[in-house]
């Protein structure tokens, strides 16, 4: 990694860092800049509200002359796709990572913009604008993000760092009735009910066990 590259990535991240995003929340090595770990939750009032969207982008060598390159790993294998710009391949759409038609990559823009942007696509209102999407896939986007947003995410069959992990776990429990509310909603994801309610008591039973362990130090 060059000079210039490291340089403006540590700007970059001290950007975010001074006023991070409501949402979204980062992890990275401090010997490895060259990959950086997001995980991105659902915003209120959409389809993927509450899910755990996890990427990784790898940093190019010639950085910020050209974009990172953006990878989703939630996907449950390869078998959930939640939005018009995000595949089940893994692939990220957006027109400023060249993926996409539009506007391209600036050396002007950053790490902060590229998850905004990310961020802004899952909305209730791009999903019903893009072509060929509506109400039937609204539903389907809804039960992808409670089996491979929040269930596989939280079983770890989709691993992630352990500093998201932990954020997503606790998210998760705050807000744990969300949850299951939508499960009840949805006759297909009745399933998932009891899937998030054994996931709600292990988690439970490991965060007593960890304040008895404190308790006896």
């Amino acid at each position: 990694m060059s000079q210039i590259c490291l340089t403006r990535l540590k700007a970059d991240l001290s950007q975010f860092y001074n006023n991070p995003p409501f949402g979204i929340h980062l992890h990275y090595q401090e010997n490895n800049f060259t990959e950086i770990h997001a995980l991105i939750i659902g915003p209120k009032d959409t389809p993927y509200e509450g899910g755990f969207f996890y990427f990784i982008l790898n940093i190019p060598f010639d950085y910020p002359m050209n974009p990172p390159k953006v990878t989703l790993q939630t996907t449950g294998l390869d078998a959930g796709r939640f939005d018009p710009n995000l595949y089940n391949c893994g692939k990220v759409c957006l027109s400023i990572l060249g993926s996409w038609s539009g506007s391209g990559w600036s050396p002007d823009l950053s790490i902060l913009t590229v998850l905004i942007s990310i961020q802004s696509s899952l909305n209730e209102e791009y999903y019903y604008n893009e072509q060929g999407y509506g109400s039937d896939e609204y539903y389907k986007a809804v039960c992808n993000k409670i089996i491979y947003a929040v269930g596989d995410m939280l079983d770890r069959s989709t691993p992630m760092p352990n500093e998201l992990f932990d954020i997503a776990k606790h998210y998760f429990l705050k807000n744990y009735y969300f949850y299951t509310n939508v499960c009840q909603k949805y006759p297909i994801l009745h399933s998932q009910f009891w899937r998030l309610d054994e996931l709600c008591k292990k988690f439970l039973k490991l965060d007593l066990c960890d304040e008895l362990t404190l308790m006896d130090l």
